[in-house]
């Protein structure tokens, strides 16, 4: 799973609510998967993509100076290349895999929470959660921006 090392510059979708929380929370997610799991990202538009991914959403409620909720999809084969990686282990069961999707969003959004609160944006989080598949696409079409691998589609967004 390890790839190069991703230093695409990150551009925003038009018409996107406090810009600098966005931001923190896709480069977060984007440095995150490439410390973890070596994968490579860049932002995608493909958002069919995510009707046919086998995988596990985690959604983090956000409340502060911004509110809203982070939440993050990895298809399967990422998940298990973030755990090969990151915990030195496969993840055989389901159980495992939301375990381990629900600790990555934890490190992306604490990243990004002291991120923020070094530009004086105060932010906190509350207990992540697995959403249900149909609720995941729901949450997922509403997002803002998708990011790519060249493994497959993973969505990220922060709803403010």
């Amino acid at each position: 799973c390890r790839l190069e090392e991703d230093s695409e510059d990150l551009s925003l979708p038009s018409g996107v609510s406090l810009p600098e929380v966005f931001r923190t929370f896709l480069t977060g997610t984007r440095k995150m998967l490439l410390r973890m799991g070596g994968v490579k990202t860049q932002l995608g538009q493909n958002q069919d993509a995510l009707h046919d991914m086998d995988g596990v959403t985690v959604e983090i409620p956000l409340s502060g100076d911004a509110s809203g909720s982070y939440a993050v999809a990895l298809p399967r084969h990422i998940a298990i290349c973030i755990g090969r990686e990151f915990m030195g282990e496969d993840l055989n069961s389901n159980e495992d895999l939301e375990d381990m999707i629900r600790e990555f969003a934890n490190v992306v959004a604490g990243y990004a929470i002291a991120r923020l609160a070094e530009q004086g944006i105060q932010v906190s989080m509350s207990t992540p959660r697995t959403l249900p598949r149909g609720e995941a696409l729901g949450r997922m079409r509403q997002g803002q921006a998708l990011i790519e691998t060249p493994v497959g589609m993973i969505a990220a967004l922060v709803l403010t």
